[in-house]
């Protein structure tokens, strides 16, 4: 229709008539799909010791003729466990989707089809140097989990545990929710190195050197962790400054502490070994005040104080 790039392509997507140099009058209504409602949803985050907001505070936020499609709650498990939570629940509109983001609804799953990509082909390179990520185990495990249902003695609310990949669509399909992952599949990512034998061969010899060099080693102390080799940003490759120094089995030095440091930590360890070894930790050194060696330190602290509180031991600062 020789409608040009700039304003008058605005115009028309927003739905005006728009009038051509040469006189063309280009009606949206005939360029246009119809228009399709898109879904109303709002996000609550409660802390602890806080109540949720009151429907009539939510209705407030919609147009007269809007339904809430969606309910995102960003709310810690102990108080979403409650029986006033759920209360509250139900008093929405039972057509409502609640879609629950906490620690303890959802297994521990890739984030990111790259990282997951480059811990698998390190850990080929070495098994001991390199472990796997603590989401290897749940990469592939096939979902048979029931949506979390939850009951009151009135009526029961379904909802949709959240995870990595998790979609919530808009558009097309409003407010249908469903899996997108990309396939984990461990021998799809290292047809690269395994479909070439001069590097398998070269692997394996590596691997027989290596061994050979460090022989029982492997436990002993001081061992080092690299949590992030001093990026200046996190990226897919590299995370920032963090290192552990372990010293024994319940003594470690953390030096510095960059932005995801708590996030690497959790993925090396996992949800049963990331409290002992926060616990463990005697001494945070920062090497110098960039930020990008110690903006992680408030996250850090925090379930560090979170790991001594879950076990009912009187913290240690």
């Amino acid at each position: 229709l020789n409608v040009p790039v700039g304003p008058l392509l605005g115009r028309l997507q927003a739905g005006c008539d728009v009038q051509l140099d040469d006189g063309t009058t280009v009606r949206s209504e005939d360029v246009l799909e119809p228009a399709i409602p898109c879904p109303t949803f709002v996000v609550v985050e409660c802390p602890r010791g806080k109540e949720p907001p009151k429907w009539s505070a939510i209705e407030r936020l919609l147009r007269q003729d809007e339904t809430l499609d969606a309910v995102v709650h960003l709310t810690d498990a102990q108080v979403y466990e409650t029986d006033f939570y759920q209360r509250w629940m139900v008093e929405l509109d039972g057509k409502t989707c609640h879609v629950v983001l906490n620690e303890a609804v959802a297994p521990v799953r890739p984030h990111s089809e790259a990282i997951y990509r480059f811990s698998v082909q390190l850990n080929r390179v070495h098994s001991t140097i390199f472990p796997l990520l603590c989401t290897h185990d749940q990469a592939t495990v096939a979902d048979t989990r029931s949506p979390l249902l939850l009951t009151t003695g009135r009526q029961s609310v379904v909802a949709v545990a959240a995870e990595p990949w998790l979609r919530f669509n808009l558009r097309p399909d409003p407010g249908s929710v469903y899996k997108c992952a990309p396939s984990f599949d461990r021998a799809t990512i290292l047809e690269p190195i395994d479909g070439q034998p001069l590097v398998v061969d070269e692997l394996r010899r590596f691997q027989e050197r290596l061994s050979g060099q460090i022989g029982d080693q492997i436990d002993q102390y001081p061992a080092v962790t690299f949590l992030g080799t001093s990026s200046a940003s996190p990226v897919k490759t590299r995370n920032v400054s963090a290192l552990l120094i372990h010293l024994d089995d319940s003594s470690t030095v953390l030096c510095d502490c960059g932005e995801s440091t708590y996030s690497q930590a959790y993925l090396r360890y996992g949800a049963d070994g990331i409290g002992p070894l926060l616990r463990s930790v005697k001494l945070i050194f920062i090497s110098h005040m960039h930020g990008d060696h110690f903006f992680g330190l408030p996250t850090f602290l925090r379930h560090r104080f979170r790991a001594y509180q879950d076990c009912q031991l009187e913290y240690e600062p």
